[in-house]
């Protein structure tokens, strides 16, 4: 009866190491001071991440004030500060200071994600929402919901090439067609 306990234990605590662990993955954060540190990545929310050097060792929490960026899983974070988000099912904007946005295009305008998290207590909602920054150090604004909010947004942002508009109906565009329309615009 002993050895079927302690079977139990080493197996249920065998199952607890590989089940915390699976969240880390390889990947580097670049300090203030644009050294490289390579380790485990853990995603916690758009804001924090955590990071151990080593598999077995002790983790530390990294926040946007802290290092300038981080890479995981083949994508890479850069730090954005001072932008204004909404939710789809809000009427309200949040501010917030600064955050960790998943590089999706990068060139003349920036494509970015940026992951919100809420839970009101019945509903966890983990949703990625998209942000266009001119420049690394242009001002992020969050691409518009709704099919004439989001035409007229695309108007005004990409008016400086409108050679773009030869490539897509503008009055036809949506939503989901974000990342081409940026593509193509920072290949002309």
């Amino acid at each position: 009866m002993k050895i079927k306990s302690l079977m139990l234990v080493l197996l249920v605590l065998s199952c607890n190491l590989a089940f915390s662990q699976s969240f880390y993955q390889e990947g580097y954060y670049i300090e203030l001071s644009n050294d490289t540190v390579k380790g485990y990545i853990k995603i916690v929310s758009g804001s924090k991440i955590k990071f151990k050097l080593e598999k077995e060792s002790k983790r530390i929490k990294l926040k946007p004030n802290m290092i300038k960026g981080f890479s995981v899983n083949g994508d890479n974070y850069k730090v954005i500060r001072n932008f204004e988000a909404k939710s789809v099912n809000s009427l309200l904007s949040t501010n917030y200071d600064d955050g960790f946005a998943r590089e999706i295009v990068t060139g003349d305008i920036n494509l970015l994600g940026y992951t919100i998290t809420t839970n009101n207590g019945q509903i966890y909602e983990k949703r990625e929402y998209f942000f266009l920054q001119k420049g690394d150090k242009g001002h992020i604004i969050q691409a518009q919901h709704g099919k004439r909010k989001f035409r007229e947004q695309m108007k005004l942002f990409l008016s400086d090439k409108p050679e773009v508009f030869n490539h897509f109906n503008v009055d036809k565009i949506r939503y989901v067609d974000l990342r081409s329309i940026i593509e193509t615009y920072n290949s002309l």
